[in-house]
């Protein structure tokens, strides 16, 4: 039992240690500060009636914005919400939709992608 407990609280001191410099060891951009993080989103291109399937993804999102040097929190499918006309070849209202830092909204504008006014 005493084995147990010892265990335990080394791994729990592991735990707590302390990196100076994260950004230098992994060679990616750490938030120092609570930036503000805002959601943009780009239509998929689907058509209704499967005319045409969604030629972007989260996946094909998140890579675009990360190679123009934009941090990507998360990325997912989603909607519109807004009704559109029911006919064959119409704009789903489809949508991918991509968490980023606020201050880096003018490049994903630059790259077709727009402020989201609700938030998820």
């Amino acid at each position: 039992m005493k084995l147990l407990i010892g265990l335990a609280i080394l791994g729990l001191a592991g735990c707590v240690s302390e990196q100076s410099q994260p950004e230098r060891q992994w060679g990616v951009k750490v938030s120092k500060q609570s930036e503000p993080k805002i959601w943009i989103f780009k239509y998929d291109g689907s058509k209704q009636c499967g005319q045409a399937p969604a030629s972007v993804t989260p996946e094909t999102a998140a890579r675009e914005l990360k190679e123009a040097g934009i941090m990507v929190f998360e990325a997912k499918n989603g909607n519109d919400g807004m009704m559109h006309p029911t006919v064959c070849g119409a704009n789903t209202g489809n949508t991918v939709e991509v968490e980023i830092f606020a201050t880096d909204l003018g490049k994903a504008q630059s790259r077709g992608y727009k402020a989201m006014k609700r938030q998820n």
